[in-house]
């Protein structure tokens, strides 16, 4: 891919927010926040609904909407968004949102479970109506659009009318690509995995990306490739590396992630044993190695000099909207948008969206759903360069993995740990310790903060998946 101008992030502010009338689709017709109905017995009716009354729409599922065909078929006004089958979210995109355009108006249709509220109908559109007050920043349809409105405004907090002047440069397309390719995500160990506890002590990190959003690495990434004295090179700064990384004795848990295959499946593992694995590694987690006795050489990469707490502002806010929302669903909805927005800066510049049958390229992939609920032509659009800063994203992700391991390495060592999931863990054993030393996670909390809960009747049946009296939680399944 040629290069194109390199953004610039921030790529802009808003003067004035954009505030939608909130609406639903409920019995096939339109229900406003004020409880007026509004049938739509046509497509048309209902684009020019929408339209007229400055609507963001929300609806229970894409795939059994009234007017998804007619949506995929208006070529000319509509585009339907779907799943990104090649970053791996799923292996049969469905539609997951709606754009609609006329002339220079722009509006969305968006699926409930975009957003981490149990309700539907009038209740749930009273609660967005209230995370939408509390946040100030006008009506985005989703979670990420929501932190990352949120982050563009603790610019202009900060800077006033000079936010422009201290805008940073994205990575190139090279450098951008190096990292999505060999990042690793979140951290999850499950040496308990398949058995059965009468308690475990769960252990969590408060906004636990949050905490960990306040530093990050800036300026250009300086491809080291070929150079005999990097990685000492960027001593004041951090690299990430293709690395060879040897472990001279066998360790109670593995500080570093590696990608293997199993049974055609990639997985990440974090290798213990003796022996030499290949690994991409930030120079944080290259120091970690050392300091547990392994030996690291660094091969190639990208390298930064220059560092940036720009984003300490929106932490800041961030952490004052969720612990001063007026109810639970409005502090988890602003607890989605601080993870989804930082997970955006990690998306690449490809959409991914359906099309009609009559108009599917020959590039376009024909996707079935399970037990052929929906049949789509899927296409790939090649985007302009986005403002994402994939290496704030993925030296995020690294640095709150690095937090969580160095806090269950004693557990580890003591075979109380029994499972991690991205920011909490989950041990065995006396927890007297841990119950006087941590805050309950019912009380008041700071951002990095370790809270416990209690957990009784647990089992481990999958990675990441946790089942006990007191809540459930499995990839995918809305937590409980």
């Amino acid at each position: 891919m040629e290069e194109d101008s390199v953004p610039l992030y921030p790529p802009f502010v808003e003067k004035h927010p954009t505030w939608r009338r909130l609406a639903c689709w409920e019995d096939n017709q339109l229900l406003l926040e004020t409880g007026e109905i509004v049938p739509c017995s046509t497509y048309t009716d209902f684009v020019e609904c929408i339209f007229s009354l400055k609507l963001l729409v929300f609806v229970p599922a894409l795939v059994t909407f009234k007017y998804i065909d007619d949506l995929i078929e208006d070529v000319e006004h509509a585009k339907v968004m779907a799943e990104n089958k090649s970053k791996g979210q799923t292996k049969t995109p469905r539609p997951i949102n709606v754009r609609l355009k006329k002339g220079r108006e722009t509006r969305w249709i968006v699926e409930y479970k975009r957003w981490p509220i149990p309700l539907s109908g009038l209740s749930f559109l009273k609660t967005m109506r209230e995370a939408y007050a509390h946040c100030g920043v006008g009506t985005p349809s989703t979670p990420a659009g929501l932190g990352q409105a949120l982050m563009r405004k603790s610019w202009h907090d900060q800077y006033g009318d000079d936010w422009v002047e201290h805008r940073h440069s994205v990575p190139s397309v090279m450098a951008s690509s190096f990292l999505r390719d060999h990042l690793t995500g979140g951290r999850v160990d499950t040496p308990g995995l398949g058995r059965s506890f009468d308690q475990l002590l769960e252990l969590d990190m408060t906004n636990a990306y949050a905490a960990h959003y306040c530093k990050h690495p800036t300026g250009t990434a300086i491809n080291m490739s070929g150079f005999g004295n990097w990685p000492h090179s960027f001593d004041d700064g951090t690299w990430f590396a293709k690395c060879e990384v040897t472990i001279e004795k066998e360790l109670a848990l593995g500080p570093f992630p590696v990608r293997s295959m199993y049974h055609g499946e990639e997985q990440i593992v974090y290798p213990q044993r003796r022996g030499t694995y290949e690994c991409y590694l930030w120079r944080e987690q290259a120091r970690d190695c050392v300091q547990l006795g392994c030996s690291v050489r660094v091969l190639t990469g990208y390298g930064w000099h220059d560092w940036t707490t720009d984003n300490a502002a929106w932490v800041r806010l961030v952490e004052h909207l969720r612990a001063t929302a007026n109810s639970q669903y409005v502090a988890s909805c602003i607890k989605s948008a601080i993870v989804s927005s930082i997970g955006r800066h990690g998306m690449g510049d490809t959409l991914s969206y359906i099309v009609p049958e009559s108009r599917a390229p020959d590039r376009a992939e024909y996707t079935v759903g399970p037990g052929g609920a929906y049949a789509y032509f899927v296409v790939q659009e090649q985007l302009k360069r986005q403002a994402n800063m994939t290496h704030w994203f993925a030296f995020t992700l690294m640095q709150c993995g690095r937090s969580v391991f160095w806090f269950m390495l004693p557990y580890a060592e003591q075979e109380r740990l029994q499972a991690s999931n991205y920011d909490a863990i989950y041990i065995s054993g006396d927890t007297r310790a841990e119950r006087e030393l941590y805050a309950s996670h019912d009380s008041t909390r700071r951002t990095g903060q370790w809270t416990y809960t209690e957990l009784t009747n647990v089992s481990i049946p999958a990675p990441r998946s946790i089942e006990s009296n007191e809540k459930t939680r499995r990839p995918g399944v809305k937590k409980t």
